[in-house]
């Protein structure tokens, strides 16, 4: 079982998590299991450039949906996507995300269409350490 948190280190260092209620009935659910958890730290930037990678690579993706034999517009990659995506709330725009729900948002996608659609897009590190 898995639970996805985000949060923000404040200037004292701190982790505030949001969710943290949830995070702790989930934790009081597996009393004396065990768990690995992973941190990833991502940079306070801007989501701007991680959205222009997106929209880059939907034709990438287009393309690919049409080789199966299926046209396919981008907005409807979008939504497929987005209705894939085991995080997102309904309704809500890849422009809605926060910085972390961005990045995760897009690790997702690099996976789903590489299984889904044997197409290999760059990671999203790759842009975010870009500079």
């Amino acid at each position: 079982m898995n639970i996805q948190l985000t949060g923000k280190i404040d200037k004292e260092g701190k982790l505030k998590l949001s969710g943290i209620n949830d995070f702790n009935e989930f934790m009081g659910l597996h009393k004396g299991d065990s768990i690995i958890m992973n941190l990833t730290v991502l940079p306070d930037k801007s989501t701007d450039r991680m959205i222009a990678y997106y929209y880059a690579v939907i034709p990438q993706i287009q393309e690919a949906y049409r080789e199966q034999g299926e046209r396919i517009l981008r907005e409807q990659i979008t939504n497929r996507l987005l209705f894939a995506y085991p995080h997102v709330k309904d309704q809500e725009k890849i422009e809605e995300f926060t910085y972390p729900e961005l990045y995760d948002f897009l690790e997702f996608v690099h996976e789903y269409v590489a299984v889904n659609l044997s197409v290999y897009i760059h990671r999203p590190v790759d842009i975010i350490n870009k500079d």
